[in-house]
C-alpha cells in the first residue's frame, strides 16, 4: 500500500457533491470533503492510502443544472493525472457521476 497526496477538483458547474468514495473510504458528509476555492470545488487528501496496485478507485456523484456538463481534475503528488468528463451530462434530476480507476505513478 502506498500513500499519495491527492487533489480532486470539480469545476463551478457542480452545485453539490452528493456522494464521494475513494478506494474503500466513503466521506460523510460528502460535501465536507470539498472546499470552494477560486470558483471550483477542491478536495485535498494528504497521505491518502492507495491499494498495492497503485490504482485509485473513485466514484463521485454530483448535482448541477440539467443538460450541462462538468469536469473532474485529478492530481497526485503535484502532477496532473488526467481530466475526466462525467459519464453523461447532468440528467433532468440534476445528477451525474464519475466512476474511474486511475493508474497513479
Amino acid at each position: 500500500m502506498s500513500n499519495f497526496n491527492i487533489t480532486l477538483t470539480l469545476d463551478s458547474k457542480v452545485h453539490a457533491v452528493e456522494f464521494c468514495r475513494l478506494e474503500n473510504v466513503t466521506f460523510e458528509p460528502h460535501i465536507a470533503s470539498f472546499n470552494f476555492k477560486n470558483g471550483k470545488w477542491v478536495a485535498d487528501h494528504k497521505n491518502f492510502p492507495v491499494s498495492i496496485d497503485n490504482i485509485l478507485d473513485l466514484m463521485i456523484i454530483v448535482r448541477g443544472n440539467p443538460g450541462t456538463t462538468c469536469e473532474l481534475t485529478v492530481k497526485a503528488d503535484q502532477g496532473v493525472i488526467k481530466k475526466f468528463a462525467p459519464y453523461f451530462p447532468f440528467a433532468p434530476n440534476g445528477h451525474t457521476f464519475f466512476k474511474q480507476n486511475i493508474q497513479l505513478p
